[in-house]
């Protein structure tokens, strides 16, 4: 079954004709890379219940990261009988890269940053959430012991440390787009 997928600059031009479903975790639709103005947050687990909440005439735009994830929501709604759905090709990854608008909730405390951080290492290291927060403290303890894990300086070096270590074990995709939206929260802080 063919899933028809849009590029992020020709869904712009159409966006307002589409519902869109955003089917990434809810920290990652609150996180970095933002959301699609008007999107609703269903994660992919949640997609298959979400669809008796649909219309079969809605013409739906699904979301995700890097549009895997919502190729398989729009072949699950198909299989719903939801016939108009269509793919953002490359996802939020590519809708940000091509200098599109989202709508991002700025993290309002170094800690939120910090648990931000953490939900995002773990999800492009492949490790568990409890993993990434034991590296992100191994990580400001090299830092140094005179700077705690919620001062500006202590975060500045965490970015740092966090961007170079993935750009050597081979950096996702959207590293810089995430390292560019967590300094300018910082900087807000």
């Amino acid at each position: 079954m063919q899933i028809p997928e849009l590029d992020p600059r020709t869904a712009h031009a159409a966006i307002a004709s589409f519902r869109i479903l955003d089917v990434r975790e809810a920290f990652e639709f609150e996180g970095p890379l933002g959301a699609l103005a008007g999107a609703v947050n269903v994660p992919l687990g949640e997609v298959a219940q979400y669809a008796g909440a649909l219309d079969a005439t809605d013409h739906l735009l699904l979301v995700c990261r890097s549009g895997r994830r919502s190729e398989t929501a729009c072949r699950i709604l198909r299989q719903r009988g939801m016939p108009d759905v269509t793919n953002l090709t490359g996802g939020m990854i590519a809708w940000n890269g091509a200098a599109l608008p989202v709508v991002r909730k700025r993290l309002e405390s170094p800690e939120s940053l910090r648990e931000s951080l953490t939900h995002w290492l773990a999800q492009v290291s492949g490790v568990n959430r409890a993993k990434a927060g034991e590296r992100i403290a191994a990580w400001l303890q090299e830092a140094g012991p005179s700077t705690s894990g919620t001062t500006r300086e202590a975060l500045e070096l965490l970015l740092a440390h966090v961007e170079q270590a993935l750009r050597q074990t081979g950096a996702p995709s959207d590293l810089d787009l995430t390292m560019d939206a967590y300094r300018r929260d910082l900087s807000a802080l």
